[in-house]
């Protein structure tokens, strides 16, 4: 495989070829070494080439394993990391969800439907539900089922509001900043706002 020589840091090269010129006058003192001579050309040249394309070499395999730098790489790769990870015996594990609340307003005091699964947003975050909420007038009259929960609808002012929770579609270490508007896709009419609660 040919090496590319203008992708060799100078210095690095220069200081190989010192290393070499030094040591082969040392072991042969009656040959001419030094830059521009025939040997210089034909060993040193060439083999300080070969040793600085090495040191990048490992200097981008030390890079690679570096926890450290693996965590603080624009794009880690994924492969590398577990790679990495399992050299001192640590088992990768999935992520975990962010989780909190929405609060949902509604002007009037009717039952207010979000379906499981509705796709919410909030400053750049996907959020979603896993059950189906309902807010209710009067949640003592109902009674939760394992995908359909109650929510008491709460008066403030002149508007209504019951809790969500919610959770990121992937896991995550993104936060959203409580009172931060929410939008969400096929939002019900009589939903006026809906703000992240905690």
């Amino acid at each position: 495989m040919a090496l590319d020589v203008d992708s060799i840091d100078p210095s690095v090269l220069q200081d190989f070829e010192e290393l070499f010129i030094a040591a082969y006058q040392e072991l042969y003192p009656a040959y001419e070494w030094s830059y521009g001579s025939l040997l210089y050309e034909t060993v040193i040249r060439p083999t300080a080439v070969r040793a600085a394309s090495d040191e990048d070499d490992l200097d981008a395999l030390r890079d690679n394993m570096s926890l450290y730098l693996a965590s603080i790489a624009d794009i880690p790769d994924a492969d590398l990391i577990n790679s990495l990870a399992s050299n001192f015996r640590v088992d990768p594990k999935e992520g975990i969800y962010g989780t909190g609340e929405i609060a949902v307003y509604t002007t009037q005091q009717n039952n207010v439907y979000i379906p499981a699964g509705s796709q919410f947003s909030a400053g750049g975050v996907s959020l979603t539900n896993d059950k189906q909420y309902v807010g209710v007038a009067n949640a003592d009259s109902y009674v939760d089922t394992d995908d359909i929960v109650y929510r008491q609808l709460v008066a403030i002012g002149s508007e209504w509001v019951f809790m969500v929770p919610v959770r990121t579609t992937t896991y995550t270490d993104s936060t959203v900043a409580q009172g931060l508007t929410v939008t969400m896709n096929s939002r019900p009419s009589q939903v006026s706002r809906i703000e992240i609660s905690t």
